[in-house]
């Protein structure tokens, strides 16, 4: 009985993962329907710029980060007219995301310090306020401290946070912790 239940457990359990790796052939097939449904429609309408975000977003989710920057970048986003800074804004902040997930940190950093205002308590400046404290720069500090004054509510702990983790690449372990604990 102990045998039988053994390999009816091992039976179940590799039809089990066959039909997960099927799924995730699945998704992945999709996925690649969807990407040239984009590229098609592109083709027809070149430039309609929500289609070219869709298929910015997609290539993201493929985990497919250059061929995305390079779409997202062939949308040619200006600064331009004050109506359209939110858009900009926008387009810079997914670029520097991007640019992260590419691996690519350097030129991140650039693209945020282009219009991050330090010291500002949003996700772009949080994002830089990171980057600088995973590449051991001690901007993080001053950008850490510029935001720790300006957060009126003074419950966000995640200025501090930054800092630990600045202080910890630069091996100051013991500085590292009080500001871990200090969130």
């Amino acid at each position: 009985l102990f045998v039988l239940l053994a390999l009816v457990t091992i039976v179940f359990a590799c039809s089990n993962n066959e039909n997960h790796s099927s799924t995730a052939q699945q998704t992945q097939d999709s996925l690649q329907r969807l990407l040239q449904s984009y590229r098609d429609s592109l083709k027809i309408h070149p430039t309609d710029t929500l289609i070219k975000y869709n298929l910015v977003l997609t290539l993201q989710e493929a985990g497919r980060y250059r061929e995305a920057l390079n779409v997202l970048d062939s949308m040619y986003i200006t600064m331009g007219d004050s109506a359209q800074l939110n858009v900009y804004w926008s387009y810079l902040y997914k670029r520097s995301e991007l640019l992260v997930l590419a691996g690519d940190t350097v030129n991140a950093i650039k693209t945020l310090e282009f219009f991050v205002i330090p010291g500002e308590l949003t996700e772009a400046g949080k994002q830089l306020a990171f980057l600088y404290a995973e590449s051991r720069n001690p901007k993080a500090i001053a950008i850490c401290d510029s935001m720790n004054k300006y957060d009126e509510s003074k419950r966000d702990p995640e200025p501090d946070y930054f800092k630990g983790v600045y202080f910890y690449n630069i091996g100051d372990h013991a500085m590292a912790l009080e500001l871990f604990n200090s969130c």
